[in-house]
């Protein structure tokens, strides 16, 4: 099904009440995005995926969590590893932005969660290897 489709068809379910909660509203909005995501990765987040493959890791793209809030990260390798591994680009390192990763990583800790950051630029310049070490 095409992306357009499945947008319309999201507009039309919140037209006629289907998604009766902000929550339900929230969710529906997150697997559009993570739909979306998927279809369409950045080089950079490609290039993870490859290097993910080649080294026979397990992992989920775009994966959704629900709990504590709803958040899509690029890349969650789950147990025994339980990490997440997120591609920032530019945008990340504005101030405002930084501050709510940051936030967000430490949620992750608490959670029992190991978060990696590595940026677009990092892993064209092929660092990827030296940074993602498990």
């Amino acid at each position: 099904m095409e992306y357009s489709n499945i947008i319309k068809r999201f507009e039309k379910r919140r037209a006629r009440g289907k998604y009766d909660t902000k929550d339900k509203e929230t969710r529906a909005k997150n697997s559009l995005y993570s739909l979306k995501m998927k279809r369409k990765p950045t080089l950079a987040e490609t290039m993870v995926e490859v290097f993910l493959i080649k080294n026979k890791i397990h992992f989920m793209s775009q994966k959704g969590f629900l709990k504590p809030y709803h958040r899509i990260v690029d890349f969650y390798l789950p147990k025994p590893l339980k990490i997440i591994i997120e591609v920032d680009g530019d945008y990340h390192k504005i101030g405002e932005i930084n501050s709510k990763d940051t936030q967000k990583d430490k949620v992750w800790a608490q959670l029992g969660y190991k978060t990696i950051r590595i940026t677009n630029q990092q892993i064209l310049d092929g660092e990827t290897e030296q940074i993602l070490v498990f």
